[in-house]
């Protein structure tokens, strides 16, 4: 799996503000999901029952969180895309609030993600 770390976001935004681009990204926090995932594991919770347990809804949200302040930062757009997490859903809603050039997308197989 590729995951950039904010630096390098920050300089592709900051590329893409300077060019007229938009920056598509897809927001979860990969390393802490990843340390989930090991442990989840290890603790023999393989089954795909278990997958809702590793991706919390929280990392979805504070990785939305951080790209938003990113673009921000970076005078970029931002274009959110597998938005799952109403949480997420928030922190774009939020940001479009305070004029930030912001959007997301979702599908209907993200809004029917659920543990039950």
């Amino acid at each position: 799996v590729f995951y950039s770390d904010d630096g390098q976001i920050l300089r592709a935004m900051q590329r893409a503000a300077s060019n007229g681009g938009l920056i598509m990204m897809h927001a979860e926090n990969g390393i802490a999901i990843d340390v989930l995932v090991e442990q989840a594991l290890a603790e023999g919770r393989t089954d795909p029952r278990y997958h809702g347990d590793v991706r919390k809804v929280a990392l979805e949200a504070e990785a939305t969180h951080r790209a938003v302040q990113l673009a921000r930062v970076a005078g970029s757009p931002l274009y959110v895309v597998h938005v799952s997490a109403d949480e997420a859903v928030a922190e774009i809603a939020a940001a479009r609030h305070n004029g930030l050039p912001v959007f997301g997308e979702t599908c209907p197989q993200y809004l029917f993600l659920s543990t039950d």
